[in-house]
């Protein structure tokens, strides 16, 4: 029979496998959560457009939330000595979707950092084509972001990502997002998954 010293012992190694159990636990759920959220993304494009063509920024989306990108702008009437065919704003970037945090059933937050790539030159002109760096318009001013997934209900959508989305185009009696989406509220940009991209509208 154990004694108070051997009982107390015995229950003080219960309750730190238990805290442990609980801690190992807790970072699989996150991790989890973390993968899942990405596993949903990776390899898909979402394209931000206007959808009547001359601008677009596409960015590809990897299963650790990394992402290339690569925005353009073409300005064909802006013309000059050495470039009579126009002028073409542009950037390639990449950066990463990062801490993911679940707000609902179909709607996540993340935060999001974004570089150009290196080598790009600020101005060049190339076959009467003047080349011009700039900022990945869509990208360039957010901290966070929000992904949404389909199923999210058309009625909670922020009335600034409707027109980006060009859902209302495509059904306008859509009930529910059929494609996953990324909204920046800083830019005021929505980006929509392939397959359902403006240039099929």
């Amino acid at each position: 029979m154990m004694n108070n010293t051997e009982v107390i012992s015995k229950m003080k190694k219960i309750a730190l496998f238990m805290a442990a159990a609980i801690l190992l636990i807790t970072v699989a759920c996150a991790g989890a959560e973390e993968t899942g959220i990405f596993d949903q993304l990776n390899g898909q494009t979402f394209t931000f457009s206007s959808g009547v063509g001359g601008w677009s920024n596409e960015l590809t989306i990897g299963k650790d939330g990394s992402f290339t990108g690569n925005y353009h702008d073409s300005e064909m009437g802006e013309t000059g000595e050495g470039y009579p065919d126009g002028s073409l704003y542009g950037c390639a970037y990449h950066g990463q979707l990062k801490d993911p945090e679940q707000v609902d059933e179909y709607t996540w937050t993340a935060g999001i950092t974004v570089e150009p790539d290196e080598g790009q030159a600020p101005e060049v002109i190339e076959d009467g084509v003047r080349y011009v760096t700039s900022e990945p318009y869509g990208v360039s001013k957010a901290k966070t972001v929000t992904i949404y997934l389909p199923g999210k209900p058309v009625e909670q959508l922020p009335e600034g990502f409707l027109p980006w989305s060009h859902l209302l185009d495509i059904d306008p009696d859509a009930k529910t997002l059929p494609f996953c989406a990324i909204w920046s509220e800083a830019d005021e940009a929505g980006f929509i998954a392939d397959g359902i991209a403006p240039a099929e509208i």
